[in-house]
């Protein structure tokens, strides 16, 4: 998508071209709406969905997100499909300064089981694994050499494992210098319409018509409110 003010370069990456985006006032005449059941959808038959890139501003829902797709492994098809589903807080010092990955599928009251899992994981290369690594944004320019969550990011040790990122949009081409990802989707957290916002203010009002239209007229109306819902 190119919008206007924004020219495409002739020649571009892969990673370039999947991440591109137009203006901001065409995001809902240029991008399709997807729902969490089929985001681990293949698109294509027979090409697997390994990677998915989540983005949106502050505040927008991507923590709320990786914790609702857990929160629904058990009811979403697509994603009762993997055996294994781990979120990761990626500013969580234990996650960033990990070495191995056994030092992240640690289940302290249960050391033995915890070494269960990650012989597992390992031996099967992360087949039937979902990670979901939240908040790449906050932890971009810190990864050391060693740090596990780097070498997952470039297909190392688990390279069967499917991986969920969610990152506020300036830190998304950081990726680049940590490595070069082949992003599968690459979905954007957008919030509420203008009419899904009357919609909600409308059901969540509905016993004080008075509030109601308090809200409607002063938050809804307001472009810098409207960005918070």
């Amino acid at each position: 998508m190119v919008g206007r003010g924004f020219c495409a370069p002739e020649q571009r990456d892969e990673f370039t071209r999947q991440t591109l985006h137009g203006g901001v006032d065409q995001i809902l005449q240029s991008k399709k709406p997807i729902s969490i059941r089929d985001l681990l959808t293949p698109e294509d038959i027979g090409a697997p969905v390994r990677f998915i890139l989540v983005e949106g501003p502050p505040g927008i829902g991507k923590s709320t997100f990786a914790w609702e797709a857990c929160r629904r492994w058990d009811e979403i098809e697509s994603l009762s499909g993997y055996h294994t589903v781990v979120l990761l807080k990626l500013r969580e010092k234990w996650v960033l300064n990990a070495t191995s990955p056994s030092d992240l599928f640690r289940y302290p009251p249960d050391p033995e089981f915890s070494k269960a899992i990650a012989k597992a994981l390992n031996s099967s290369h992360g087949h039937n694994l979902l990670l979901i690594l939240d908040g790449f944004d906050e932890v971009s320019h810190s990864f050391h050499e060693n740090s596990v969550i780097k070498s997952i990011l470039c297909r190392q040790p688990l390279p069967k494992c499917t991986i969920i990122l969610t990152t506020r949009p300036s830190a998304k081409h950081t990726l680049r210098s940590v490595c070069q990802p082949r992003v599968d989707k690459h979905v954007e957290i957008i919030g509420f319409t203008d009419e899904e916002r009357v919609r909600y203010v409308t059901e969540v009002f509905n016993k004080e018509p008075e509030l109601q239209v308090n809200v409607l007229k002063v938050h809804v109306s307001c472009p810098s409110h409207k960005s918070m819902m």
